[in-house]
């Protein structure tokens, strides 16, 4: 039709074949990214923290990237495909971790890249998708799934590392990740399909005593306590039914700023210009009190587009400008 794509100086494959998506899509896609947690800078494409070469990646192929805060929001923005929380370093608040539930059950999808030993209580809200996110650090003892050097911190992933699913069917190289934690599948949940995507080799363990960390002493796995062998660290959930997703309250709390007025001392001096009230007189007519705004319902309509996905992958150096 009308739509035109030019290639100025980069007549490369890549970069040719983004052209003709862009030209084709009828819509451009809206990925947003929390912000205000310490997460990764989705502007930054210079260090190794920033998350910005992934983010020209994607817009190449015709995504929006669009950071915000929920609790400014109030919500998310209702043009938010996806939203990703790329390695947050605190806590998510209360009311945004029900935010994002909102937006799952609405039939929207979740990616979150949680590292270890930071956001607990954000891995651990996890819960509600069905998956079991790990208090712990996966270690690899593999030399073949290891960096030269030996440091089982880094866990190397090929295709044989994956399962079977459209997310990493076309995985072609292979995905380095760098201090990761156990994301697994919980008990069954009716409502959930959930399905575990990557998993380590069969001499890895996630160690639960982080202790080591700053010992500098190498452990080794705990028979009973630790997740030896074949450690996932990236799941997916599906939702089938969406009036499974428990979504609270988003609401925060009141206590704000009070303007009532002061009180009327009975020794202070009358004022003779000030209007006399005859009590005898007829009652003004009462004021009508403001109505309040409604608040967001604790548990919003929803069930309308099932199919909302939740991606948790336990690291988020992977997609980091260091590692890309």
């Amino acid at each position: 039709g009308e739509k035109r794509q030019r290639l100025e100086n980069d007549f490369k494959e890549e970069p040719f074949t983004n052209a003709i998506l862009r030209l084709s899509s009828s819509k451009e896609h809206t990925i947003c990214f929390t912000t205000g947690h310490g997460e990764r800078e989705v502007d930054d494409d210079a260090s190794a923290e920033g998350i910005g070469g992934m983010v020209v990646k994607m817009e190449g192929q015709n995504y929006k990237a669009k950071p915000f805060v929920p609790l400014k929001e109030g919500a998310v923005p209702a043009d938010c495909e996806v939203v990703i929380v790329a390695g947050p370093q605190s806590e998510l608040a209360p009311q945004e971790r029900e935010m994002l539930a909102r937006h799952v059950a609405e039939g929207r999808h979740l990616i979150v890249l949680i590292d270890p030993l930071v956001a607990n209580e954000t891995a651990a809200d996890l819960s509600r998708y069905g998956l079991i996110i790990g208090d712990d650090l996966v270690l690899e003892n593999n030399p073949n799934y290891q960096l030269e050097g030996g440091d089982p911190s880094y866990i190397v992933l090929d295709k044989a590392s994956m399962d079977f699913h459209p997310i990493v069917n076309d995985m072609k190289a292979i995905a380095l990740l760098r201090t990761v934690r156990s994301v697994r599948k919980g008990p069954d949940v009716e409502g959930y399909n959930v399905q575990e995507l990557a998993r380590t080799s069969p001499q890895s363990w996630a160690e639960t005593d982080l202790s080591f960390v700053t010992a500098g002493v190498m452990p080794s796995p705990d028979e009973g306590v630790d997740l030896i062998g074949g450690v996932p660290m990236m799941a997916v959930v599906e939702v089938v039914d969406p009036s499974v997703v428990p979504v609270g309250d988003m609401s925060l709390p009141g206590g704000g700023l009070s303007l009532a007025p002061a009180p009327v001392d009975p020794a202070a001096p009358v004022d003779p210009a000030a209007p006399v009230v005859d009590p005898a007189a007829a009652p003004a007519e009462p004021v009508a009190e403001p109505v309040a705004e409604p608040v967001i319902a604790a548990t919003p309509a929803r069930g309308r587009n099932p199919g909302g996905r939740v991606l948790v992958i336990g690291d988020s150096d992977f997609a980091g400008n260091g590692l890309l």
